[in-house]
Order: structure tokens, then sequence, then C-alpha cells
């Protein structure tokens, strides 16, 4: 088996617009979410998402097959790229349709779904159509994979509590366990290179759809002085888990990864991408909710559900950071736990001051982690000072 690190490995620009068309999707929950917050459309907003993902990193897979040699070839036009348009056509229905995705007409939703599942199987195999064996894997697994889209179309059949979540949660576990098992496949030449550009591009676009999800709640009420305050508080949320990282995880799965023997690499590849970067996409739609409703009401104190969102998904992203960096690079960052458990202190605050200032307090902390975790690894000598202020 080659893992192959060197050459024309990167991302193409088709695969970053497809990406652009998935992060509308997720902008879409959160929206949706930010309406109402009962329980159970908080469910229904993470079961989303995990049905977004699924079919996102279906696809970012399908991309790290592509051979070297044939990775330009993406640029012009040709079957795969044809395969993309036609992806993002039924990528941007289905995000128009994610508002009904529970509702009487929910079959606009499935309907776009069952496309793009079967936009993937036709780009899987005609990727793999150099590899009978890849193939064979994969048909093999396809009755698995089918599991979540069958599960959709009993969920709009269905149309009640609590049968659409279980089905639709019974399709996602099904999704796990289909990707777990074809993880196997020793035939399948990871591009680490890709994979770790992929990944770690897609989080940087989705930390820069919390700006977006600010945006959609500071225009829904007057601008003012608290309005101000909490957008710049949900930019330094965004700013410091963006440093966070990419300080700590983008860029070190190449140089980490690469030394393993195939099956180690296989399983933490399978578990830091396809697992735990999963988990920081959920929490990122979640923290992009927390941010607009908080930015449409800044002076307002929340709710219970809305005092636990922001603070605990700062805290559950951090945490998520810590242990990708462990299982890259076997170093254990117990620092991060520091600012971790002091934002999940603010989650009381939140019944009792407004949103506002549980943002300031929750910026407050990251600040000074991150300028104090800065200066430490990075202390300011003398010769770093102007002349002018030097003693």
């Amino acid at each position: 088996v080659g893992w192959r690190t060197a050459g024309s490995s990167g991302v193409v620009p088709a695969e970053l617009f497809l990406d652009l068309v998935f992060v509308f999707c997720l902008s879409q929950i959160t929206r949706l979410v930010a309406t109402d917050l009962h329980w159970l459309n908080l469910l229904r907003g993470f079961l989303m998402v995990s049905v977004i993902w699924t079919i996102w990193v279906g696809f970012a897979w399908i991309g790290n097959m592509v051979p070297d040699s044939q990775r330009p070839s993406v640029e012009r036009i040709g079957v795969f790229r044809l395969l993309l348009v036609m992806t993002v056509a039924s990528l941007i229905v289905l995000g128009m349709a994610i508002p009904r995705g529970f509702q009487d007409d929910s079959w606009i939703f499935v309907g776009a779904f069952l496309a793009i599942t079967a936009l993937y199987v036709i780009s899987f195999l005609y990727v793999t159509r150099g590899s009978p064996k890849m193939r064979g894997n994969f048909l093999r697994m396809l009755p698995l994979q089918l599991v979540l889209p069958a599960a959709l179309v009993a969920s709009a059949i269905v149309d009640r509590v609590p049968w659409s979540p279980i089905l639709i949660s019974a399709g996602l576990v099904t999704a796990l366990v289909a990707n777990r098992i074809s993880g196997r496949d020793t035939e399948w030449e990871i591009n680490l290179e890709h994979a770790d550009e992929r990944f770690r591009l897609f989080i940087f676009i989705v930390l820069g759809e919390t700006i977006i999800a600010i945006g959609f709640g500071a225009s829904e009420g007057d601008f003012g002085i608290a309005v101000v305050g909490s957008i710049l508080c949900g930019v330094v949320f965004c700013t410091t888990l963006w440093w966070i990282y990419f300080g700590l995880v983008a860029y070190h799965g190449v140089r980490h990864l690469e030394p393993l023997d195939h099956p180690q690499r296989a399983r933490a590849t399978r578990v830091i991408y396809t697992y735990l970067h999963g988990v920081l996409v959920v929490i990122t739609a979640f923290l992009a909710v927390g941010l607009e409703v908080a930015a449409a009401a800044p002076l307002h104190t929340l709710n219970k559900r809305m005092t636990i969102i922001t603070p605990l998904s700062l805290s559950l992203f951090i945490v998520t950071v810590l242990v990708i960096h462990y299982l890259l690079s076997g170093v254990k960052e117990w620092s991060l736990l520091l600012p971790a458990g002091l934002l999940t202190l603010a989650i009381p605050l939140g019944r009792h001051i407004p949103a506002v200032g549980v943002q300031v307090v929750c910026a407050s902390l990251l600040l000074i982690f991150v300028l104090g975790r800065e200066l430490i690894a990075n202390p300011v000598t003398r010769e770093d000072l102007p002349v002018s202020i030097a003693p």
C-alpha cells in the first residue's frame, strides 16, 4: 500500500466550490435552529448537520482517491467535473429545502438527498474505474450505505415524533459502521497531503460561517452599542478558535501520520478526519446558533438552553482539538483544559446577566489564554523592542 505525500496532490478549486455549497447548507440549519430553541428542534439541527457531514466526508474521500496524475483534469471539462456540478445543483436544492426537512413537504429535501446519493455512487465508481478490487469492496458495502437514504424516506413517510429522529439516527449509525468497515480497504492509497488540506480548509470555511450567522442575528434588531459588542465578541471567538485549531492540528497530519504503519494510519486517519473533524463541524454549527441569537437580542437574558450553547460549544471545540492534537503527536496539551473548564463556569451567568455580558466573559477568557500562551511560547526579548522604547 502506498501513501502519497508528494506531487500535485493539493485541493483543486472545484472541490472548494463544492465546500462553499455545503457551508450554505450549514448556514440554513443554524438559521432554522435559531428560530426555535426547543430541545426537539436542537435535536433536529444535530441530525441535519450530521447528515450534511456524512455527504461532505463521502465526497471529500472521493476527491482524495483521484490519482495525482489525473488531478489537474478535474479543472477541465470532464465526467468528474460534470458530476461535481450536478452535485452542487442538488446541494443547493437540499439547502433550500432544509427548513422543511421535518415538515409535511419534506419530500423535496429527501429527493435532493437521494439525487446526491446517486451522484456519490456514480462518482465513486468513476474514480475507481481502474481498481476492480476497490469497486468490488464498495459495491459489497453499498447496502449499508443506502440505509441512511432509506431512513430519510421512511422518516418522510412516518413524519412524526419520535419515529423520524429515531429512523435518521439509525441511518447515521449504520453509515458510521459502513465507513469503519470500508476503511479497511487495503488498496486505497490515501493522499495524506490532500486529506490534511481538504479538512483544514473546510474547518476554516465553517468557522467563517459563524461570522455570517452573527450578521444574520445583528440584522434582526436595532443596531446599537450592545450589538457591536456582540459582533466583536463573535469575531474574538472565531479568531481564537482558528488560532487554537491551526496552531495545534492543521499542517500536522502528514508529518505525524506518515511514519505510522498501515493499520495505524488507516485507523488514525478515520478517527481524526472523518469522526473528530465531524465533531468540530457540529460544535461550530451550534456555536453559530448561539452567536446569531445573542446578536439578535444582546441585552436580553437568555433562556436555559441558550445559556449553555455558546460557552459549552467553545469548551467542547477546545477539548476536541486537544484530543486530535494528542492523537497526532502524542503530546498532552493539558493547558487547554484551563480555558475549557473556565468557559463552562460561565454557563450559570447566563441566567443573571444579558447575553452580551456572557459573551464578554467568554471572549475575555479566550483572549487571556491565547495571548498568554503566545507570549510564553514566543517571549518578547530586548532585541524585539524598537530602539525608541528599549531600556
